[in-house]
């Protein structure tokens, strides 16, 4: 799209002869074809500026209303907490409320996240643009890859949205992957599957929290401060599928019920795939539909309810006739809703 859309969501979505969504179609249409079969179409969108949001959410709708059995899984890319551009939490609002109604499943990033990762646990002191990107694309790739049930059966991404997803009010995903560390570590890393299914399990519990609970009291205390609707756990490595099994009792405690929305009969899933991660011989990701995956959009509605009762900026998104005031509102909504429902759980 020529020129950019002003960090204005409405500009984004509804430019009048933007060919932005008629080319992503065309494109989709030519892999499509040239493709054995159709299990899933992944869309990945920045949250804060105007193409990322408004593109982003008119692009995945149109995908939607072109294949409407194939299921959509959105990557949505949220702004760092003090603000990339100044209307960035009506972008994200905006967006996530369309990405919710279009996809099957919101897999959440967080740049401030990323941004940690890199710094704390990669040991980059200026992350660039490829750097955070390398952990985007890690986390986007651990429910992408094909794997292995433990009962045999090969398992895609459309079977894994199905599993975390399956429910129309609960589409917040978030992942993680274990171990990260900085490329210079691995020749010298050696992880026992033990040690990272335990790490997993502890960073999960208390996942982004930030409030320094032990998660053993978390556990003990019957009020686990991350309940999850479902989560799927890969193991990683030429041995994986052969160590299922020894480490029943370590897989056991993602089992636990108190972990998960007592509705759900299945939440759990083990699955193995016979191959290296990011480097790793050795490496677990969790991909996880819970209270933790809901707070950055949290987060995003909270402040742009704010900023939309205190009317700042509201004409710049009702100028151009996309949208109206009800849309904003009913946007907020959705979100606070979704975000409602979660608290519930």
């Amino acid at each position: 799209m020529a020129g950019g859309a002003g960090n204005n969501w409405t500009i984004g979505y509804g430019l009048p002869g933007s060919e932005g969504p008629r080319r992503t179609l065309t494109a989709v249409r030519r892999e499509v074809e040239r493709s054995d079969s159709l299990d899933s179409i992944l869309v990945a969108s920045s949250l804060a500026g105007g193409t990322g949001s408004g593109l982003g959410s008119r692009v995945t709708e149109e995908l939607r209303d072109h294949f409407p059995r194939t299921s959509i899984v959105s990557v949505a890319v949220s702004p760092f907490h003090v603000g990339e551009v100044i209307p960035q939490f009506y972008n994200a609002s905006l967006s996530l409320s369309h990405l919710l109604e279009a996809s099957d499943c919101v897999i959440m990033i967080e740049n401030q996240i990323v941004d940690r990762t890199c710094r704390e646990l990669l040991k980059i002191k200026q992350p660039s643009y490829v750097d955070l990107n390398r952990v985007i694309a890690s986390h986007v790739a651990a429910p992408a890859l094909p794997s292995t049930t433990a009962g045999g059966s090969r398992h895609a991404l459309s079977d894994t949205i199905r599993h975390v997803s399956g429910h129309p009010s609960f589409k917040f995903v978030a992942a993680q992957v274990v171990p990260t560390i900085p490329p210079q570590s691995l020749d010298f890393n050696s992880d026992s599957w033990s040690g990272l299914l335990n790490r997993t399990f502890q960073t999960n519990l208390c996942s982004t929290l930030d409030l320094g609970i032990d998660w053993r009291i978390a556990v003990d205390s019957g009020s686990p401060h991350n309940v999850a609707v479902a989560s799927i756990l890969t193991m990683h490595g030429s041995d994986a599928l052969g160590h299922v099994d020894a480490l029943h009792r370590e897989i056991s405690r993602f089992q636990n019920r108190a972990l998960y929305a007592p509705w759900n009969p299945v939440p759990f899933m083990t699955c193995t795939r016979a191959g290296s991660f990011q480097g790793h011989q050795r490496a677990v990701t969790l991909l996880s539909n819970s209270m933790a995956a809901v707070r950055p959009a949290e987060l995003l509605s909270t402040r742009g309810s704010e900023q939309f009762r205190s009317r700042a900026f509201v004409h710049t998104f009702l100028s151009n006739g996309v949208i109206e005031e009800d849309d904003l509102n009913l946007a907020f909504q959705r979100l606070q809703q979704a975000c409602n429902d979660y608290a519930e759980l």
